[in-house]
């Protein structure tokens, strides 16, 4: 009987604790800007592109690229089954990531930036993102190296570009990490 009413004289102020706590959390989220043409133009960020180092980048959704040897011999057959000995590298990169720009190049016909970005500390492998001239938003998006077939060049290789979601013991383990430092803990 003790115990309920423990529970109960206490269930307001933890609420209230919890509530504040969450704020505090999402406090430092607030500061996340999407790079835009907004944001270009606020920072002048166009007239000095070097400035796009000085800045942290975060990929707002997973992507897996997946190397398949036997996509690369063959493209007829590209995203069937390997054969027996071919080569298989799948790398996941989960929303959220940070990343720094290491590169960048402007497109000399139509002003359009491009930003190489790495997002493994560990190498200096660049995915690329550029504005899309055809969409309204003026965010950035990947760039693939061959679009037909859905690739990009990483690592010196073309992968195979998938937006599902990772999964495995790794991909749990930089969730984890990644929430606890997107709230700040």
């Amino acid at each position: 009987m003790a115990e309920k009413s423990f529970g109960k004289r206490f269930a307001c102020p933890a609420a209230i604790v919890f509530a504040v706590l969450q704020v505090l959390a999402l406090a430092g989220c607030w500061s996340v800007e999407p790079l835009s043409e907004e944001t270009i133009l606020k920072y002048n960020l166009s007239y000095n592109p070097d400035r796009f180092k000085a800045y942290q980048y975060y990929i707002s959704r997973d992507i897996v690229l997946i190397y398949n040897d036997a996509d690369t011999r063959d493209d007829e057959n590209a995203g069937g089954d390997s054969p027996a000995g071919a080569a298989k590298d799948v790398k996941q990169i989960l929303s959220s990531t940070p990343g720094v720009v290491l590169d960048y190049a402007i497109d000399e016909n139509n002003g359009v930036i491009k930003l190489g970005i790495a997002f493994q500390k560990d190498n200096d492998n660049l995915l690329w993102f550029a504005q899309d001239p055809s969409k309204e938003d003026n965010n950035f998006y990947l760039v693939y190296t061959d679009l037909k077939n859905g690739r990009v060049s990483y690592d010196g290789r073309l992968y195979t570009v998938s937006y599902e979601k990772p999964t495995g013991i790794e991909a749990g383990f930089i969730r984890m990490f990644l929430k606890d430092k997107t709230e700040g803990k």
